[in-house]
């Protein structure tokens, strides 16, 4: 059977069309520059999705206790609409720019270069690994040499996410769903250069040639791996159906999910982390049983760990040895802590004293 496609047609199902597979009809390349040239929105969005593996994806990188507020309200806010309401991944240095505060941001791609150094409680003074080396002189000379992280860890300000959390979202349905609100940057937000296109408008100056590259390539890696996905304002899913919620391990999916409840959405949180979290930082282990939890931080620099709370009063230490400070509204502890479980209200904090005092929730009854 034979479809001729009308305007009237194409404009009836508008929401419903492949526009990549549309475009390529021998009856629409003929009109668009014609009577379809009002479809170019969706065109350009076509041609942006094109650029892109078929089953390519956008992620958002956040804390644990950050994905709860997220989740329970099915946006990730832009930084001046969320502004006081999350803990801030970041370091404690002044962003360069303010352009990105606008979008709620996303990457093309996991294991970047700032998630090399934001992952879990990211890198103290005694992080690094040592370099090997090889060269000709007449016989060959080979060495090795100990590089530190944490020069330029501290340059960024220290960041950490100490308990990551990845949402995954398809990209050609985010695209498909809020065409006109998607937007791109031509490389990291944090750099002088990189501009910000809109998808709809100009689809054709992200670089997908060196988009996925990996350390092995470390210029086009670092310039190109860290272009953003953005949209703007705020990121509504519950539009969507396509995505995941990825947690660094089980024991976090866990938590993540006891927070939440019967929401439905638990379904769509795993802990499936191959590929996806670098694993070379210092970590928060966290386990939970029916009448104790353990935690433990990795963490060599200056920090605690901070217990508040009405359960406070209701608690056992059960390696008191770690206690460092004991008051009626907070116990202070060493990198470790365990304690028995209650039902009253308790919070667990990670704070961190290496450039002033920060602290993130990490654990809360």
């Amino acid at each position: 059977m034979n479809i001729i496609l009308t305007e009237a047609l194409i404009e009836k199902h508008k929401n419903k069309w492949d526009w990549s597979l549309l475009r390529k009809n021998p009856q629409v390349i003929e009109r668009l520059e014609t009577s379809l040239k009002k479809y170019t929105t969706e065109f350009n969005c076509a041609d942006f999705v094109e650029n892109f593996n078929e089953n390519s994806c956008i992620y958002h990188f956040t804390h644990l206790f950050n994905a709860i507020d997220i989740i329970q309200s099915r946006k990730i806010l832009s930084r001046n609409k969320a502004e006081g309401k999350f803990a801030n991944a970041a370091g404690s240095l002044v962003e360069r720019r303010s352009t990105a505060h606008d979008f709620a941001r996303f990457y093309f791609r996991t294991q970047t270069p700032t998630q090399f150094y934001n992952e879990c409680l990211g890198m103290d003074s005694e992080s690094g690994e040592f370099k090997t080396w090889r060269y000709w002189d007449g016989d060959w000379i080979n060495g090795s040499a100990w590089k530190s992280y944490y020069p330029q860890a501290k340059n960024l300000g220290l960041p950490k996410c100490p308990m990551p959390v990845f949402f995954k979202f398809d990209l050609k349905e985010v695209i498909r769903k809020m065409p006109t609100r998607c937007y791109y940057s031509t490389g990291n937000m944090q750099t002088n250069w990189a501009k910000v296109e809109k998808v709809s408008e100009n689809p054709h100056s992200i670089n997908t040639e060196y988009l996925y590259s990996d350390a092995s390539d470390y210029e086009n890696y670092k310039q190109y791996s860290q272009q953003e996905f953005l949209v703007e304002d705020e990121f509504d899913f519950s539009l969507l159906d396509s995505f995941e919620i990825i947690c660094y391990d089980e024991n976090q999916a866990s938590l993540l999910k006891s927070q939440l409840g019967d929401d439905q959405i638990c379904e769509k949180i795993n802990s499936n982390s191959r590929n996806i979290f670098h694993r070379r930082n210092r970590n928060l282990h966290i386990d939970e049983t029916e009448v104790e939890v353990s935690i433990l931080s990795e963490y060599r620099d200056s920090s605690y760990l901070s217990i508040q709370g009405e359960g406070l009063k209701y608690i056992q230490i059960l390696n008191p040895e770690n206690i460092k400070k004991e008051t009626e509204v907070e116990i202070i502890a060493d990198s470790e802590i365990r304690f028995t479980k209650t039902s009253k209200p308790l919070e667990v904090h990670f704070v961190d004293k290496e450039i002033g005092t920060r602290d993130w929730l990490i654990y809360r009854s």
